[in-house]
C-alpha cells in the first residue's frame, strides 16, 4: 500500500511541476506541429512533440512566450492560423531553446501548461480577461458558442458599430477627419529666485537684473560655491545644457559642508536642466522630493508650479489639478499662469467647456504661448468651435519657440479649418508649399490626402487606382495612428463607390484586424457591416459559397446587428447545409427558429433543423424538431414535407410496433416522398398489400421511379396478385439495373401460369446474358432450366 502510495505522490508531483518536463535525453525533444483549439473564455494551444521537453511559460502583456529547454522544430513546421484571438505565431531559437512566440488580440488573464506524456502533447490553457457586453447566443460553430438547444434560447444584446456617415459614405470622402494635435514644448514658469546667501555684489546685481551671460564665469578651484550655483543657473536658463551638466557634476564633488545652504536650491535647477532636456519624469520625481523639504516661500513657490507642468507634460492633469488646489498662488504673480495651467489640465481630462471658460478670461488665443494655444485648440476642436481653433492654430503657427514640423501643422489647420472645397482650392499654393518644405511630415502627408479628398472619387478607372495609391501610401508611411486609419478606411471608401465592395471587405477586415483601437475605429466597422450582406449574396449568386460563408464565419458578430432578413439567414444555412457543414448550419436555423414569429418561418427552421439532424444521424433529434415543424405549419403541403422526415426519424429511432401505431393514427398525405416512404416502411413489416396500394395511389400521382416500381412489382408478387406484378415486372424489363430481375420474375409468373414456352424462352435469355449487375439472376436462370423438363 505504502508503495502504491509513493507512486501515485511521485506522479502527482511530475504533472505539478511546471517546467518539468521529460528527462532530455542526448538529443534535443522534436517539436512536429502546433494546433489551437478552444473553448468557452479560453483556448488552447497544443504543441506535439516526439517527447516533451522541459519548458516555460510567461505572459508578456499580448504575447505568450513558450520556452522550450533544449528542442528543436521539424523544418515543415506550419503555424497557427490568424483568428478571433491569435495575431501571429513566431517560432525562434535561443541557444539551445527554441522558443515559441504568440501574439494574441487581447490580454489573457492566465496561461497554464498541462503535459500529456502518452500522446507527447503539451498543451496551453489561455483564460481571457472578462469583457464589457455579452456574446450573442448566435449559431456559430466556434469556440464560445452556445451548443444546440432542445428549447428555445434568449437572444442577448451585442455591441454594435455605428457611424455618422452611414449611407453618407460619398460625403465622408470629401473631408478630413483626424483632428491636428500639437502639443508643443511648453515654456516653462521659472520665476526669479532670491539671489543666495553669500554670494558677491556684483553677482547678486546680475542675478536680480537677470543678466544670465555675466553670470556664467570660469571654473577655477577658488569660486565661491554660491557664484557655482549662480554659474550653473545662468547656463540653464540660456539654453547650454551641456556644459550646465558638466558644471553640476563638478559642483556634486564639492563637500557637502560647502554646499549644505544651496542643497535645494541646485537640486532645483538640475530639477529645470532634466525638465529643458526632456527628462521630464526624472524632473517631476526629483521635484517631488524638493516638495518634502523645507524650502523657503520663493524656492517652494518655484518647484510647486514646475511640478504642476511636468506633470502635465506627463500625462498626468489629475496631479497637476491636485497641486494647482493645494496652494494659493495670489499675490506672488502667477495668477495667470495657474489659471492657464489650469486650463491646460481641464482639457487634457476632457472638460473643454470649463476649460474654454478660463481661457476667454485669459484673452486667448491672443496669448504668446504654445502649449496653451495648442490645448485651446484642442478645446475649440471639440466643443466645435471651428473658427476659434482654425485663429488658434494660426496664432501657433507664428511661434518663434514651435518646432519646424509642428509649425506646419499649424499652419496646415489654419489654411483648412473651416474652410469649403473652394476655399481650399483657393489655398492651393500654400497648402502645396507646405507639402514641399518637408515632404516627410504629418503636415505634408495631410496635405497630399486633403487634395486627393477633395478631387475623390475620380471618374475613370486610373484616377480611382491613383487616389487608391496615394492613401495606400499615407496609410503605409504614417507616423500618426488616426491619420493611418483615415487613409485605410478612405481606400476602402473608395472602392466602395467605384462598385467594387469586395476588395473594400478585404480592405476593411485588414484594417479591423491589425487595429484595435481609432478615432475611426468604429466607422470602419460600420461600413464593413453595411457592405457584407450583399458582398456575401454576391459569392452566393456567383457559385462561391465558401468564400460567402468564410465571411459568415469572421463576423458573425457584425452580421447580426444588422437585423438581417429572413430569407438572408436562412440561404446562408442553406449554404452551409450545401456544403456538408450541417451543425453549422444548424446553428443558424436554432437561431431563426428562436427568432421567428410567422408560424411559418418557425416551421421551415424546424424542418430545416431537422433534415441536418437526419444527415448527421441524429435521430432523436431529427424527430424533435420535425415534430416542432408539423405543430408550426398549417399548409398541406409543409405538413406533408415534415411527415415524411417525422416518419424517417421514427423508423430510425423506435420501435417498429410503436412507428406503426403512430403512422396508423396518423394517416399518410397523399404526396410522392410521404407515400413512398410509407410503402418503404411497410415492405419492412411485410405488409405486401399495404405495399401495392400506397404506391398504386402514389401512381395515380406521378411516374413511379424504377426503385418504387420494382417495390410495387415485388409487392404485388408478394400478396398473390400476378398479374398485375406481370404488368410492371414487363415495364422494367429493359431496365439497366433492374431489368435481369424482372425478366426472372416475369418467367416464373408465367410458369406458374402454364406458360412454360414462354418462360423457358426468358429463363435462356437470361442465362446467355453476360451484362452487368446480372449474375446472380443469370445464376438463377441457369438453375431453374436444370430443373426444367426438356
Amino acid at each position: 500500500m505504502s508503495k502504491l502510495i509513493h507512486i501515485a505522490f511521485t506522479a502527482l508531483i511530475i504533472l505539478l511541476a511546471p517546467a518539468a518536463g521529460q528527462a532530455a535525453g542526448d538529443r534535443p525533444a522534436v517539436l512536429s506541429g502546433v494546433s489551437a483549439g478552444g473553448g468557452p473564455g479560453q483556448s488552447r494551444i497544443k504543441l506535439d512533440f516526439d517527447r516533451i521537453p522541459a519548458w516555460d511559460i510567461r505572459v508578456l502583456g499580448q504575447k505568450l512566450e513558450i520556452r522550450l529547454k533544449d528542442a528543436r522544430a521539424t523544418p515543415n513546421l506550419g503555424s497557427l492560423p490568424e483568428d478571433e484571438n491569435i495575431v501571429k505565431t513566431f517560432v525562434a531559437r535561443d541557444r539551445d531553446d527554441l522558443v515559441v512566440s504568440v501574439l494574441l488580440r487581447r490580454l489573457p488573464a492566465s496561461a497554464v501548461a498541462t503535459p500529456d506524456t502518452r500522446s507527447h502533447r503539451l498543451a496551453v490553457d489561455i483564460r481571457w480577461q472578462k469583457e464589457n457586453g455579452i456574446r450573442p447566443a448566435i449559431v456559430f460553430d466556434l469556440p464560445g458558442m452556445p451548443g444546440y438547444r432542445r428549447v428555445g434560447s434568449e437572444l442577448k444584446a451585442t455591441g454594435r458599430y455605428t457611424s455618422v456617415w452611414q449611407g453618407r459614405w460619398r460625403e465622408f470622402l470629401g473631408r478630413p477627419h483626424t483632428p491636428v494635435t500639437i502639443v508643443p514644448k511648453p515654456h516653462w514658469t521659472l520665476p526669479l529666485l532670491p539671489p543666495p546667501e553669500g554670494i558677491d555684489d556684483e553677482n547678486k546685481s546680475a542675478l536680480l537684473e537677470s543678466r544670465w551671460q555675466d553670470l556664467i564665469l570660469p571654473e577655477t578651484a577658488n569660486l565661491a560655491p554660491p557664484a557655482r550655483a549662480a554659474s550653473l543657473e545662468a547656463l540653464v536658463r540660456i539654453g547650454r545644457y551641456e556644459e550646465a551638466a558638466r558644471r553640476l557634476a563638478t559642483i556634486e564633488k564639492l563637500p557637502l559642508d560647502a554646499l549644505a545652504p544651496l542643497r535645494t536650491r541646485i537640486r532645483y535647477i538640475e530639477a529645470v536642466l532634466k525638465a529643458k532636456t526632456e527628462r521630464t519624469f526624472e524632473a517631476q520625481v526629483l521635484l517631488e522630493r524638493l516638495s518634502g523639504e523645507s524650502l523657503d516661500r520663493a524656492l517652494a513657490e518655484a518647484v510647486w508650479i514646475l511640478q504642476v507642468e511636468t506633470s502635465l507634460v506627463n500625462g498626468n492633469p489629475d496631479h497637476a489639478l491636485e497641486l494647482l488646489a493645494g496652494r494659493d498662488a495670489a499675490g506672488h504673480g502667477m495668477e495667470p499662469v495657474v489659471a492657464r495651467r489650469k486650463a491646460d489640465a481641464l482639457v487634457m481630462k476632457g472638460k473643454f467647456e470649463q476649460a474654454l471658460s478660463l481661457y476667454r478670461q485669459l484673452d486667448f488665443p491672443n496669448i504668446d504661448a504654445s502649449f496653451s494655444l495648442a490645448m485651446y485648440a484642442r478645446a475649440c476642436l471639440a466643443t466645435h468651435n471651428i473658427e476659434q481653433a482654425r485663429l488658434a492654430y494660426s496664432r501657433l503657427a507664428e511661434m518663434p519657440d514651435l518646432a519646424e514640423s509642428r509649425s506646419l501643422l499649424a499652419r496646415f489647420a489654419a489654411l483648412t479649418l473651416n474652410r469649403t472645397r473652394g476655399q481650399i482650392i483657393e489655398q492651393f499654393d500654400a497648402l502645396q508649399n507646405i507639402r514641399w518644405q518637408k515632404p516627410e511630415s504629418e503636415a505634408a502627408r495631410r496635405v497630399v490626402m486633403l487634395l486627393t479628398d477633395i478631387m475623390a472619387p475620380a471618374s475613370n478607372t486610373a484616377g480611382i487606382q491613383k487616389q487608391l495609391a496615394t492613401y495606400d501610401e499615407i496609410a503605409t508611411r504614417s507616423g500618426n495612428l488616426d491619420l493611418r486609419l483615415e487613409a485605410e478606411l478612405k481606400a476602402a471608401v473608395l472602392l466602395h463607390l467605384a462598385g467594387d465592395d469586395r476588395h473594400a471587405v478585404q480592405r476593411l477586415e485588414t484594417l479591423l484586424r491589425r487595429t484595435s483601437r481609432g478615432l475611426l475605429r468604429p466607422d470602419a466597422g460600420a461600413l464593413l457591416a453595411e457592405l457584407l450582406p450583399e458582398t456575401i449574396r454576391g459569392y452566393l449568386n456567383d457559385g462561391q459559397p465558401l468564400k460567402a460563408l468564410a465571411l459568415v464565419e469572421r463576423h458573425r458578430d457584425l452580421l447580426l446587428q444588422q437585423h438581417m432578413p429572413w430569407d438572408f439567414l436562412a440561404r446562408i444555412a442553406r449554404a452551409f447545409s450545401d456544403l456538408s457543414l450541417n451543425r453549422r448550419a444548424n446553428r443558424i436555423f436554432l437561431f431563426l427558429f428562436d427568432r421567428a414569429k410567422n408560424p411559418t418561418h418557425r416551421g421551415e427552421a424546424a424542418l430545416a433543423v431537422a433534415e441536418n439532424f437526419a444527415e448527421l444521424g441524429l435521430w432523436s433529434d431529427c424527430l424533435l424538431y420535425a415534430d416542432r415543424a408539423a405543430e408550426h405549419f398549417r399548409l398541406e403541403q409543409n405538413l406533408a414535407r415534415a411527415f415524411v422526415l417525422q416518419l424517417r426519424a421514427r423508423m430510425a429511432a423506435w420501435p417498429v410496433e410503436k412507428t406503426r401505431a403512430w403512422l396508423e393514427n396518423k394517416g399518410i398525405p397523399e404526396t410522392a416522398a410521404a407515400l413512398s416512404l410509407a410503402a418503404q416502411f411497410y415492405w419492412q413489416l411485410g405488409q405486401y398489400s399495404r405495399v401495392t396500394e400506397l404506391l398504386r395511389t402514389l401512381e395515380s400521382l406521378e411516374d413511379l421511379p424504377a426503385t418504387d416500381r420494382l417495390r410495387l412489382a415485388e409487392a404485388a408478387l408478394r400478396s398473390g396478385q400476378e398479374a398485375l406484378a406481370l404488368t410492371y415486372f414487363r415495364q422494367l424489363a429493359k431496365h439497366r439495373l433492374y431489368g435481369a430481375q424482372a425478366r426472372y420474375r416475369m418467367a416464373g409468373i408465367l410458369l406458374e401460369q402454364s406458360r412454360t414456352d414462354e418462360a423457358t424462352g426468358l429463363y435462356r435469355d437470361l442465362a446467355k446474358e453476360s451484362n452487368e449487375g446480372t449474375g446472380a439472376w443469370q445464376r438463377l436462370a441457369q438453375d431453374r432450366l436444370r430443373e426444367l423438363p426438356l
